[in-house]
């Protein structure tokens, strides 16, 4: 007598009503009006969640990545289900669409830089300055062969001897000729400078003007020999005919001259 305790909704003297709640927080008397967890752990679910794709839950038989007996139909590009990678213009995944741009920046364009440097261009703005207008940048070489390597005129061998052995031979032949003259006529101005202090003031002229005699004869003289020499070696080239680099040309066409 004189308690104040009463039941709670669960019956219980004195409670709280949390011996008879259901899931969703709410007591209940009667636990077939409390509300349940599933078995896929759902208050008040009805076990589809985790149903497999024979509708029992959490059966031998769950979906796959995009569904039952469906693997593949939500994947993007990158293998994703349900994704958001694309294929770009160029089919690559998550691509930006340069992989086949034209030379123009667009996607599948196939335009291409010409030999002109033309983007999408035909050649035609520079043909007219190859010597072959259906070989790319063709030249004359130096021997007039269009699109040529100069092997046509160039010495690569002879006797043992390569082009550059050739040439340094011949070079050095004709220098050094040259060289003697020239240190002949080195000899003669010498001769001339020792001799001019011994002169009085009037026999100046007369000395002078024989030497400059001499150095004009010493000089047809040295013109004379250095062009027979160099005809020398014309006439020897011409009966061991061999082909003509760049520096025996020149040393035939001043034999000639």
């Amino acid at each position: 007598p004189g308690s104040t305790k009463i039941f709670d909704v669960c019956g219980v003297c004195g409670g709280d009503d949390s011996t008879c709640v259901g899931c969703d927080g709410i007591p209940y008397a009667d636990p077939s009006q409390r509300a349940q967890l599933d078995e896929c752990g759902v208050c008040n679910g009805n076990g589809s969640t985790c149903a497999d794709c024979d509708g029992v839950p959490n059966g031998p038989n769950p979906p796959l990545a995009c569904g039952c007996n469906d693997s593949t139909s939500c994947l993007d590009c990158a293998g994703c289900p349900n994704g958001t990678a694309e294929l770009d213009a160029c089919n690559v995944c998550n691509g930006n669409g340069t992989s086949c741009a034209g030379c123009d920046g667009v996607p599948n364009s196939n335009k291409t830089v010409d030999n002109c440097g033309v983007c999408g261009g035909n050649d035609s703005t520079c043909a007219a300055s190859w010597c072959n207008a259906s070989i790319p940048n063709s030249q004359y070489d130096a021997c007039g062969v269009c699109n040529g390597n100069n092997a046509t005129c160039m010495c690569t061998e002879y006797k043992s001897f390569n082009l550059a052995q050739l040439d340094c031979i011949l070079l050095n032949y004709t220098l050094t000729n040259s060289i003697y003259y020239i240190d002949q006529l080195l000899l003669t101005l010498s001769d001339t400078l020792d001799l001019l202090p011994t002169l009085e003031m009037g026999e100046y002229n007369d000395v002078i003007g024989v030497e400059i005699r001499l150095l004009n004869e010493f000089l047809d003289v040295c013109v004379d020999e250095l062009c027979r020499d160099l005809t020398d070696l014309n006439a020897y080239l011409a009966a061991n005919p061999l082909p003509t680099s760049k520096t025996t040309r020149q040393l035939s066409h001043l034999a000639l001259a």
